[in-house]
């Protein structure tokens, strides 16, 4: 899928299914998306992400196999979306740099 089919079809669903990883997890929730995600075997990270992501409510399963169909029905109708504070602080973040910076540099013209 080309990057502009996939960014269409993020902004235009409802709820997204995939893995465990950080990327598309991490958009779902800013773009406030239902999320259900499946951790790939033998990636460590990937299970540490599903379970902060499943501590936040995020539904994790193992498999899309038939056993979880159920799991997954019921969050199709019913899943909700995952509501975290995303506050800007841009400015404050370039301030304290400037600010550090300024004071390493005063320190050093001593």
């Amino acid at each position: 899928m080309n990057s502009k089919k996939f960014e269409k079809s993020l902004a235009s669903c409802k709820g997204i299914l995939c893995g465990a990883g950080f990327e598309t997890p991490a958009e779902a929730i800013y773009l406030k998306k239902k999320l259900m995600v499946i951790p790939m075997k033998n990636q460590y990270e990937q299970h540490f992400n599903a379970t902060a992501l499943q501590e936040l409510g995020v539904p994790v399963i193992k498999s899309l196999k038939k056993k979880h169909l159920p799991t997954i029905e019921q969050w199709i109708e019913r899943g909700t979306t995952i509501n975290l504070d995303f506050p800007n602080e841009t400015q404050q973040l370039v301030d304290h740099i400037l600010h550090e910076f300024i004071i390493t540099e005063a320190l050093q013209l001593t």
